[in-house]
C-alpha cells in the first residue's frame, strides 16, 4: 500500500512536470542556425530572442545606403507587416497548443489512476511540430521575397552591412 503511495506520487509529480517540460522549445541543429558570414538564419535573419525575424527593419534603416527605390521601400514594409502579422497568430497558436497539450498530460480528477491518452498526446505533439516547421518555411519563404526585391548590387551592400560589427547597445 505504502509503495503504490510513493508510486502514484511519483507518476503526480511527473505529470505535473509534463506540461513545463513540453513548453520548452526544440532546438534546431547547429547547421540550421547557422547563416551567411555566422548570422543566425542567413541573408535576412537573425536570432531576436527565441525567434528568427527577417532583417527588414535593417534595410529599412540603410535604405538610402542600398539607394532603395520607393517601390522597394514599399515592399519591404508590406513584407515587415505581414510577416509580423502571421507570426503573431503563430505565436498565438503555439501558446494554445502548449496549453491543450498541459491539459492532455494532467490526470483526471474523476480518476487519477488512468492513464494518459497517448494517441491524443502524440498526434497534439506532431501537430505543434508540423506549426513549427510551417513557420520556419514561412520564414525562409518571406526571406526569399525580400531577395527578389533587391538588384545584385543591393543584395551585395547588404551583405557588406551584415558582416560589419554591430554596436552593442540600444538601437535608434
Amino acid at each position: 500500500m505504502r509503495a503504490k503511495r510513493m508510486l502514484g506520487g511519483f507518476g503526480l509529480a511527473l505529470l505535473m512536470a509534463a506540461p513545463a517540460v513540453a513548453q520548452q522549445p526544440a532546438q534546431p541543429a547547429p547547421t540550421a542556425q547557422a547563416g551567411h558570414a555566422g548570422h543566425p538564419g542567413g541573408h535576412f535573419g537573425r536570432s531576436h530572442e527565441r525567434h528568427h525575424v527577417p532583417l527588414f527593419g535593417l534595410v529599412l534603416r540603410h535604405r538610402q545606403e542600398l539607394a532603395l527605390t520607393p517601390a522597394q521601400v514599399q515592399g519591404f514594409q508590406q513584407l515587415r507587416a505581414d510577416f509580423q502579422r502571421d507570426m503573431i497568430k503563430r505565436q498565438a497558436d503555439q501558446r494554445l497548443a502548449r496549453l491543450d497539450l498541459g491539459t492532455l498530460l494532467r490526470p483526471n480528477p474523476a480518476d487519477p489512476g488512468k492513464a494518459v491518452d497517448m494517441v491524443q498526446v502524440e498526434a497534439k505533439v506532431r501537430e505543434m511540430e508540423r506549426a513549427r516547421a510551417d513557420h520556419q518555411l514561412s520564414r525562409i519563404r518571406t526571406m526569399e521575397q525580400g531577395k527578389s526585391l533587391l538588384t545584385p548590387e543591393q543584395r551585395a551592400k547588404l551583405m557588406a552591412l551584415l558582416t560589419q560589427p554591430r554596436p552593442h547597445g540600444p538601437r535608434g
